[in-house]
């Protein structure tokens, strides 16, 4: 029996079948990734906590009435009366062996310093993200082309490239990041406006001047 013959046995003509393949085959992998992500509950959850940080982050100026550097001195190691109440073993000042000072004005309470931990907190939640999108960003263009080069040409230059590797994977981290950010900063701080290291500074100092940190993680 043909396989013609089992379709029409099916009830199924082959028409049928041969247009359903064809949309299959046309639906591509990132169709089907998501099909498999709107399926996989635990994976819309993570996404919905990661979109919720990103939102946090990015509206964090709106989200409170505070700076993360502005400090109370008046307000020093407080706390509101929720987060005592969640926490038994933080016992107020007034009450035996009380040390937590009560202040209903700051949400999750102040540090050492009478600073806000709640804006220290979303405003924090920026460097988090951008480490986490730039030097996985970084990594993946810097290794993308020093993939291909090593590929596309092979032989001897795809072993000297490998050798490379293997000594940056020899070569301490923290030590290279530091030498990088050392070279970046003396050679992009004077730099004429309009240029492309005086834009790089730029952005630079708008992220506390980390940007050259994330760049050499990812590099690494």
């Amino acid at each position: 029996m043909t396989a013609e013959t089992t379709e029409r046995a099916a009830g199924t003509r082959p028409e049928t079948v041969r247009l359903d393949k064809q949309i299959e085959r046309s639906r591509g992998p990132w169709v089907d990734a998501g099909r498999r992500l709107i399926r996989h509950r635990a994976a819309l959850l993570g996404l919905a906590v990661i979109l919720v940080f990103v939102l946090v982050a990015i509206f964090a100026p709106h989200l409170t009435q505070y700076t993360y550097e502005k400090q109370n001195y008046t307000a020093i190691n407080t706390a509101p009366d929720w987060v005592i109440d969640l926490f038994p073993k933080m016992t107020p000042v007034g009450e035996d062996k009380g040390y937590v000072r009560v202040d209903n004005d700051y949400l999750l309470g102040t540090d050492a310093l009478g600073r806000d931990l709640w804006t220290r907190i979303i405003f924090g939640a920026r460097i988090s993200l951008a480490v986490a999108f730039i030097g996985p960003l970084t990594s993946l263009v810097v290794g993308t082309i020093y993939g291909m080069v090593s590929g596309y040409i092979g032989g001897r230059t795809d072993n000297i490239l490998m050798r490379l590797v293997d000594v940056m994977y020899a070569f301490p981290t923290l030590l290279l990041i530091i030498l990088m950010m050392v070279f970046f900063r003396s050679s992009f701080t004077q730099s004429e406006v309009g240029s492309l290291a005086y834009r790089l500074n730029k952005i630079d100092s708008a992220f506390g001047g980390m940007l050259f940190i994330f760049i050499g993680i990812g590099i690494t």
